[in-house]
């Protein structure tokens, strides 16, 4: 993780980016619903910030309480919950604006 912010901190235009790998959990039968979803995950996962993609992924994917990412990160326990609830908030709000019908424009 401290490469990661170390890699941010030199290039600004730097994206990390973060591959959600498969769970142990048996395939679904829907192939295709499930590529989809992963991509629109993926894909909402790629619009936030390194520290709001840095604590999600420590707390839901490796699994770490909230206080073992705060120790990991080195910021206090309310920086975590804070980082986390404005992610799930950006990614819910990502998600509702792909799932929405495109506009379409007005021709004259």
């Amino acid at each position: 993780m401290h490469a990661c912010y170390a890699e941010g901190r030199r290039s600004r235009q730097w994206l990390p980016s973060l591959r959600i790998l498969p769970a142990d959990e048996p395939a679904a039968s829907g192939g295709v619903d499930a590529v989809i979803h992963r991509d629109e995950l993926e894909t909402a996962i790629r619009r936030l910030s390194v520290d709001h993609r840095t604590v999600l992924a420590l707390h839901h994917y490796a699994d770490f309480p909230a206080e073992r990412v705060a120790q990991i990160l080195h910021v206090p326990i309310g920086t975590v919950y804070s980082r986390l609830h404005h992610a799930m908030r950006t990614m819910r709000a990502a998600l509702d604006a792909d799932g929405r019908p495109a506009a379409r424009e007005v021709s004259r």
